[in-house]
């Protein structure tokens, strides 16, 4: 087994993105193993890592998506059977109040949870045996949304992460909106929204539209309908590479292309940041409309702002005691 050098770990605050990649192992296993050639089949992931600090939890809402696999997380050397019930409950809270009703138009999985348990190697034997019996029960109570076994892993070590891999993969392959590929086309076509002009936090849908229409033509020599990029638009909402929230009245029309652009801002404004100069959480427009552009190079106007602050409301972040444009 590969050994996996130690990295001390640091918490998440709201949301971190990584890229995972895994590899499907049952399709390669019918292969020629002495064919080096045959290229193997991958599959990409975007890992959302969810910030467990209380002061992070109301904005959870607002990145999840009923079309993913949740890795639940417990400390097996800390966490309790109440403690694990309370994150559990956050969760299901969390997955109701979400606001994407296009991936909600999805069959939601029964089983799309899995218990990893970390910190094992930190325990007695005896301490262990009482663990995963803790660990076992736990699921047992809940065998309509967790996959009936629990992953032990050691980040020290590594031990225990390629079985977890394994299962991700076989998971993602049978999951009622994974069961087709995306064409490649998608992954190209996002790469070019990336690079959407001005490190721009968002974009409306006709101007999206256009953006992308010429990027590929420009790049591929090809033409796109409008019909295939809605429907390359649609798919990035469902697995989260571009958030939209129609339920929102004032964002019903934008699109954020570039979630962890939205997410440090959010990071920021959590972490409080102008609580060292305004007494009380209060705050001027005028104030933090400055305080904002000065921290971020995309925040440019305050069309930026307002979009940013409606957020801010609908995620109950802030509270307008007087709106843009109203007198004292």
């Amino acid at each position: 087994m590969k050994k996996h050098k130690y990295v001390k770990p640091k918490s998440t605050d709201v949301v971190d993105i990584h890229e995972l990649i895994l590899e499907n192992n049952d399709n390669n296993k019918n292969k020629d193993k002495n064919d080096n050639n045959s290229n193997k089949e991958i599959i990409k992931a975007m890992i959302w890592d969810f910030g467990g600090q209380n002061m992070y939890n109301i904005s959870h809402p607002f990145f999840l998506s009923s079309s993913s696999l949740y890795l639940f997380v417990a400390n097996g050397r800390t966490d309790t059977p109440d403690s694990l019930s309370h994150w559990l409950d956050l969760l299901l809270w969390f997955s109701i109040k979400q606001l994407h009703p296009l991936q909600l138009q999805h069959k939601k999985e029964k089983n799309n949870i899995i218990l990893v348990v970390t910190h094992m190697d930190e325990l007695t034997h005896l301490q262990q045996i009482s663990v995963k019996e803790m660990m076992n029960s736990f699921i047992l109570q809940h065998t309509n949304i967790f996959y009936q076994h629990v992953f032990y892993v050691n980040g020290s070590t590594g031990e225990g992460v390629n079985q977890l891999k394994e299962k991700i993969s076989e998971i993602i392959l049978t999951h009622s909106y994974f069961q087709y590929f995306q064409p490649i086309s998608y992954e190209s076509i996002y790469e070019l929204i990336c690079k959407y002009p001005n490190h721009e936090l968002y974009a409306d849908y006709d101007s999206l539209e256009l953006w992308i229409q010429t990027e590929y033509q420009n790049t591929y020599k090809e033409i796109l309908s409008k019909y295939y990029i809605k429907n390359v638009i649609n798919n990035l909402q469902i697995i989260g590479l571009i958030l939209h929230y129609p339920l929102i009245s004032n964002l019903k029309d934008i699109y954020f292309i570039k979630p962890q652009y939205l997410i440090d801002i959010i990071r920021f404004i959590i972490s409080g940041c102008c609580k060292s100069n305004h007494k009380n959480g209060i705050i001027t427009h005028e104030e933090m409309n400055t305080i904002l552009m000065n921290e971020f190079s995309y925040i440019t106007n305050k069309d930026n702002y307002n979009i940013i602050l409606e957020l801010m409301y609908n995620m109950d972040l802030a509270y307008p005691l007087i709106r843009p444009g109203e007198n004292n």
